[in-house]
């Protein structure tokens, strides 16, 4: 019941008997900062734009949040559970599906996204290139195509040096949409 009222009026923390030292202190810190809104408000146009991309996504469901344009959103599991955030598209390399999930190469580290591949590739196609049933990249963001001994294309990205092979199907477009 009170942690209802507390979500509905925003608070920025919600505190149980017994208040433990660590947790009050971690909680008046949060209450310092500024809220999102405050950060938008105060701030230049471009400064606002990346208090957006920055945003940490409340979800109380667990379910990934709706993509939104010029973003894709990544979870980060933290000891108060899921968190979502908003990765801005500028900052992908590549995204590889592994099983359930697609991992998120950016210029920033790694991050998990529960969107799939189809899903990323349909928001966001003209974006990316398909390169292998398993993965996009950002055509930018190659360094390198190299041809091997076997007629494999091997993509080495920037930033970090992921290597990538291409499908062999798919590997005429990737070479054209290269410029190759």
């Amino acid at each position: 019941q009170h942690a209802l009222e507390a979500f509905d009026t925003a608070a920025s923390a919600y505190l149980l008997k017994p208040v433990r030292r660590e947790k009050l202190a971690a909680a008046l810190a949060r209450a310092q900062r500024p809220t999102l809104a405050q950060r938008i408000g105060s701030a230049t146009p471009p400064e606002a734009a990346n208090a957006v991309a920055t945003n940490v996504i409340a979800n109380s469901s667990g379910s990934a949040p709706l993509m939104t344009p010029g973003h894709i959103t990544v979870r980060q599991q933290t000891a108060h559970g899921t968190q979502w955030h908003l990765v801005p598209l500028g900052e992908v390399l590549a995204c590889v599906a592994d099983q359930k999930y697609v991992t998120l190469h950016t210029t920033q580290g790694e991050f998990l996204s529960d969107h799939s591949l189809r899903e990323l590739e349909t928001a966001h196609g003209t974006y990316f290139l398909r390169v292998h049933r398993n993965a996009l990249v950002v055509p930018a963001a190659i360094a390198t195509a190299t041809r091997s001994a076997d007629g494999g294309l091997t993509l080495t990205l920037r930033h970090g040096g992921l290597t990538l092979d291409a499908s062999r199907r798919l590997s005429a477009e990737v070479l054209r949409r290269l410029g190759g």
